[in-house]
């Protein structure tokens, strides 16, 4: 959304949504929404929709539609998780202060 916002432009949607668990259309237990109000924190191997369109009333419209599997930036913290350490468990890489 920030490169529409920077146009002064917006969409009357969401941005994203869970997938997946019930084989549902717009599933939580997470949201990317101002709607919904949805506080589920994003964990790693969620699926989330990414959904950002552009429309011109009366004119056109398009959305461009994709899935994204919720990851960690770094990947010390992928292999920790991958190796079934939590964060606050011993092994688990500290983050800076």
């Amino acid at each position: 959304r920030c490169i529409g916002w920077e146009a002064q432009l917006d969409y009357g949607h969401g941005t994203g949504h869970g997938v997946g668990a019930a084989l549902n259309v717009h599933e939580g237990p997470h949201s990317i929404s101002p709607r919904w109000g949805n506080k589920e924190v994003m964990k790693k191997g969620m699926v989330v929709s990414n959904e950002p369109g552009l429309y011109e009333d009366g004119s056109f419209g398009i959305r461009i539609e994709n899935l994204l599997e919720t990851t960690f930036v770094n990947d010390e913290d992928n292999e920790a998780y991958d190796n079934g350490l939590e964060e606050g468990d011993e092994g688990y890489p500290e983050k800076p202060a």
